[in-house]
Formats: C-alpha cells, structure tokens, sequence
C-alpha cells in the first residue's frame, strides 16, 4: 500500500497552514468553457484571498510602522522586520502583529480611520482563559517526548488523581480577511510526566475587537472560520497524535452554532481516512475539506466537499478521480468542479 495525498484541495491557506498535493497535476485536455484560462499566478491569487480591501495605495502608514502592498496578496499589506516583529493588514485599519522569527501571533490592533490611534488591542497571552480559570496554569507545551497518558503499569495510580499544573498555550491568533479574529486556547492538565486531561478553547472576536463566541471541546481544536454574520463557526477536531485521549484520530470538521452551542453539522471519513478543512476564498466565505486515505495505485474516486458557510449549504459528492484530476490539471476554479459533477447543495 501506498500513501496517497487525497486532498479536496491543491492548496489549504489559512496564514502559515498550506497544504499541497503532489500528485495534483496532469496533462489533461479537459474543457469546461470557451473563455480564456487564466494563468496559474491568477488563479494562486483567487484561491488564496478573499478580496475584501479594494484599495491600491502602495503602502500605509499606522504612525511609525508602515506596511507596502503585497504584490502576490491581493488587498494584503505587509510590513518589513521592525524589531523583530511583523506587521500584516488583511482587514481595513486592522495590522496583526506576530513575531518575525520563529513566527508567532501577539496581537492584533485596532486602528481608527485614520490610522493614527489604536481604538482597541487584543494581546493574546492576557486573553488565556485558562491563566484566571486555574491558580496552577502555566505557559507551556506538554511535549510528547516527557509527556505520556497513564500507563496500565500504574495500576489505577492517576484514576481520580488531581493534576498539579495546567500547562497551556495557544495557536492562530490574527484577524482574517472576512472581518473575524480566531484564537485556540489549549490545556493539558499534567501530574508527574503523565498527561490527564486535554481541553481546548476557540473565541472568536469581531471586526471591532468584541467577544462574538466561544468553543470549548474536550479535544485539540483546529483552523476555525466564522460565517459572516457570525453565527456559525466551523473548525477542525482532533488529528493531533500528540494528544492521548483524542477520540477523533482521523480528524472530524464540526460546525457549531454559537448562538445556541448546538452542532449543526459534522463531517468524517470512513475509517483510516483523515480529514482536515481550509479556506475556498475563491468562493467566498466557504471551506474546503480534504479527505486523505491509504489507498493503491488504481485509485478511482474521490471526495469533493465543499460547504458555503454564509448560506449553510455543504456540497458533497463522490466522482470519478481521473476526471477530477483532469479538471485539476487544467486549473479550473471550483464552480466549474461543482457544474460539471453537478454537485448540489443540501442545507444544513
């Protein structure tokens, strides 16, 4: 058996999580319609972002930082190293500051509209629920190299045993180009080197910096975008080996209404095929799920999901791979994946 990259996508981006498919290309003379193609820069550019700036100035200045056009992100402004630190602008008057080298989010910072007060900031160590949820919680990873769940040897030892540190740590953390920041917020309870419990929570601000909802799992939790209205989140759970009590080792997407609590939909694989999910800004505010599986060389099908967050439509169908793959190869964008297999929506 061989391991075969089954992705939905040839690209998964969501700010420093890309995805790509090796095998995704071929000489295929698929034809979808007689306008013109367009070159594969374009089509990089329409995949990876969701035009929401439409301004063309050359650069920015938010008072002694200033951020120039990128030329390869559409509506995007970046800034050079200054201190060590990065700033990026994907939403008006909103820069996300990370840390240059390795990359890490801090904070993101609100401007007002004429760039030169900061209305609003969110620092990312000082918003962790869990540092005033639990006396005992500290910054820090549960490596899995001194880290381990219990073991049958310990003979009920940490059955009812009380963790003596909550080590906790976050990842995302920058404010998307539909208008929502999204941080996951983790907490492994430890005691000795033995790990107990494993939880994590996503919150999720809107374009003015306000608490708009919260998720909490007994699981590690992953990328997490919101519909427009803020209603609805989508996020991946689980497919993190390094958590011992993960009861989705392939990996689900969950949609969950933030109103209510309420899961309004989920998605998995049959069993050994994992799944993982990525924006479609092509599309707008959609996803895409990627369905990875051990298979032969004669693989014949394939699963295309896609889900339109803003209409709670999910567009789901299993097609025949070599037809998909030429399609693929001839760059075509995903409405013309979801005419020619006539995939259609069902609401959730």
């Amino acid at each position: 058996m061989r391991k075969h990259s089954y992705f939905l996508l040839t690209l998964l981006v969501t700010y420093g999580v890309m995805v790509s498919c090796s095998s995704c290309t071929s000489s295929s003379e698929a034809v979808i319609s007689d306008e013109p193609r367009p070159s594969q820069y374009e089509r990089w550019k329409e995949m990876r972002h969701f035009p929401i700036q439409q301004d063309t100035a050359p650069f920015h200045r938010f008072g002694d930082i200033v951020v120039k056009r990128n030329g390869m992100s559409e509506g995007a402004y970046i800034s050079k190293n200054i201190d060590g630190y990065r700033y990026t602008e994907h939403y008006p008057n909103v820069l996300n500051k990370s840390r240059a080298n390795p990359t890490k989010s801090l904070e993101v910072l609100f401007f007002d509209s004429t760039r030169t007060q900061v209305l609003k900031t969110l620092n990312f160590r000082e918003l962790n629920p869990y540092m005033a949820r639990f006396d005992n919680a500290k910054w820090g990873y549960p490596s899995f190299e001194y880290y381990e769940a219990p073991l049958e040897s310990d003979e009920g030892e940490y059955d009812n045993a009380v963790p003596d540190t909550m080590l906790t740590f976050y990842n995302g953390g920058h404010m998307y180009k539909t208008g929502y920041v999204h941080v996951i917020y983790s907490c492994v309870g430890v005691k000795d080197n033995k790990m107990l419990t494993w939880e994590s929570t996503i919150l999720i601000f809107d374009s003015q910096g306000n608490l708009s909802g919260s998720v909490t799992e007994n699981n590690q939790t992953g990328i997490a975008i919101a519909s427009q209205d803020g209603d609805i989140l989508s996020y991946g759970y689980g497919n993190y080996n390094e958590n011992p009590y993960d009861d989705a080792p392939d990996g689900e997407v969950r949609i969950r209404d933030l109103k209510t609590g309420g899961l309004v939909y989920v998605t998995q694989g049959e069993p050994g095929i994992r799944v993982m999910m990525g924006p479609v800004f092509e599309l707008g505010n959609w996803i895409g799920i990627g369905h990875t599986e051990y298979r032969n060389d004669n693989q014949q099908t394939r699963v295309v999901e896609l889900i339109d967050l803003d209409n709670r439509l999910s567009y789901k169908k299993t097609v025949p791979n070599d037809e998909y793959m030429k399609l693929r190869g001839e760059l075509v964008g995903w409405k013309d994946i979801l005419e020619y297999f006539k995939i259609k929506p069902k609401s959730f």
